[in-house]
């Protein structure tokens, strides 16, 4: 079944969909994994066939090739023929199958271009290379690896590419390994000597494709990290949300877009902000959709994109949210929601979504500027104080750049503390009082907990600055008290249309 299958077999999938691999030459019903779970430990390592040592690909992936049958099934390819294979490159690889052989240097393909010896390798050495040992064939030096980021989950792995074959036996020039293992004593592969590795034959013909390898790993899987820890709950619901929200806004201004005669620009403001907001995202997806089937090593030009995006997005959005402000407060004191036929009627679930979404986004810009501003006064007062032998801190240690980033690594959980204390505070989820609470307890706050930071000289500085910081803090958190209210009424109406 699909659900089981090997993940190496889909991400495959998805770097051959990405260069283009012709789907026409291939043979799904040989395909075949020999990674740890797909090809167990139990099973042997190397199997005899025609009289030779066939030593099983272990931890690659076989995407088979479709062959002549009838030249294979003349010549008895399957039974008489030897396994061997080919470190290359994507490009190689595919031109290869393409041709349906091997070609020789000095060769010139279909396409017109005349083969030449790769740099790095013996000159003059016009012969096709083969070797019976995987651990040869995908040597840095023959095999090469790609960068690749999967569309389906976003993962980074590396990809190394060789090509499996069956090579006519007598065909064969055996001889030792040319990349110098010898010389340092090192064994290359366990199964067959250093002095039989390289196989060379000047005839095409003895030479088949069956089968191309992907090594497929997780990028820095051999160094035991894994690049994909699960998310932590607070990106779960800060992803759902960002999914969510926008989908009800769109869809909530596109239900009541006639009942809001009191200002009829609200429903259109919250349609056009929630379009706005599912096309970039979709712009996004589409444009990294592309990138991953047209340059599938090439990492981070997405994010790059999504960034140039971004900032003229962020001046949209803070314009966007002014003219919301003028429309939805100005029609807060006369707006009623029970006689449809007056001028000053809104429908309650439009009016109330929009005004809650509103005052929310403009509560979070508050927050996040206040707390940036407690980070930078904390900054500036454990600087001014600190003497030329005291302990030296390195506040950008906490993940940010410059100023910016000691607001945000430090502010926010200065703020989330806060919050916490205030709401714990208040029983049964009354977020009314539980706004004021949180700005109380900040400011409240006398910096008692900094002493392993900031020096001690410092601290009654710092304390006096949060009690004036706290007095504007308390009328500020008297004015947001609702907006926790008016947060469960967006849910409630969420929920009553999806």
């Amino acid at each position: 079944m699909v659900s089981n299958e090997c993940w190496n077999f889909r991400v495959g999938r998805e770097f051959l969909e990405s260069i283009s691999w012709p789907s026409v030459l291939r043979k799904t019903i040989h395909d075949r994994c020999y990674c740890r779970r797909c090809y167990p430990s139990n099973l042997p390592d190397t199997l005899t066939v025609a009289h030779y040592t066939y030593v099983i690909p272990r931890g690659w992936t076989r995407f088979a090739v479709s062959v002549d049958e009838i030249f294979f099934n003349h010549h008895n390819v399957w039974k008489t023929w030897l396994n061997c294979y080919h470190g290359t490159s994507i490009e190689s690889a595919k031109s290869c199958v393409e041709h349906r052989q091997l070609l020789l240097p000095t060769d010139v393909t279909m396409h017109g271009k005349k083969l030449e010896i790769r740099d790095g390798h013996i000159s003059g050495e016009h012969y096709i290379f083969t070797t019976p040992s995987i651990s040869y064939a995908g040597l840095d030096c023959y095999a090469h690896t790609y960068d690749f980021i999967s569309p389906h989950n976003s993962r980074p792995y590396t990809i190394k590419v060789a090509l499996q074959c069956k090579q006519k036996y007598d065909s064969i020039i055996v001889q030792s390994e040319t990349v110098g293992a010898g010389e340092s004593g090192t064994k290359i592969c366990p199964y067959i000597p250093n002095d039989e590795l390289e196989w060379k034959t000047q005839h095409r013909s003895s030479v088949m494709i069956y089968g191309l390898l992907l090594e497929i790993k997780r990028y820095n899987e051999n160094l035991g990290i894994d690049p994909t820890p699960r998310p932590s709950p607070s990106s779960v619901i800060r992803d759902k949300v960002a999914n969510i929200l926008p989908i009800a806004l769109l869809t909530v201004g596109q239900i009541y877009k006639f009942d809001c005669p009191i200002e009829p620009l609200i429903p259109q403001w919250m349609t056009v902000f929630g379009a706005v907001i599912l096309g970039y995202f979709s712009l996004i997806f589409i444009m990294g959709s592309i990138i991953f089937k047209c340059c599938a090593s090439y990492k981070g030009i997405v994010e790059c994109i999504g960034g140039v995006l971004l900032e003229p997005l962020i001046i949209f959005f803070l314009a966007w949210l002014i003219l919301g402000g003028v429309w939805i407060l100005s029609a807060k004191s006369s707006v009623q929601h029970d006689l449809p036929n007056k001028p000053n009627y809104c429908q309650e679930n439009l009016y109330k979504f929009a005004l809650g979404f509103l005052l929310a986004v403009y509560a979070l810009i508050v927050l996040i500027f206040l707390c940036g501003g407690i980070t930078y006064l904390i900054s500036k007062l454990r600087k001014s104080a600190q003497a030329p032998s005291t302990r030296q801190y390195r506040w950008h240690n906490y993940g940010g750049s410059g100023a910016m980033g000691n607001m945000m690594m430090v502010g926010i959980p200065l703020a989330a503390s806060g919050l916490m204390m205030g709401l714990q505070s208040v029983p049964q989820g009354n977020f009314s009082g539980g706004f004021g609470n949180v700005f109380s307890q900040m400011g409240g706050f006398n910096g008692s907990g900094l002493q392993d930071v900031v020096p001690v000289g410092a601290l009654g500085d710092i304390g006096a600055g949060f009690s004036d910081i706290g007095s504007g803090l308390g009328d500020i958190g008297s004015n947001l008290g609702d907006i926790g209210d008016i947060a469960s009424n967006i849910f409630d109406i969420a929920g009553s249309l999806f």
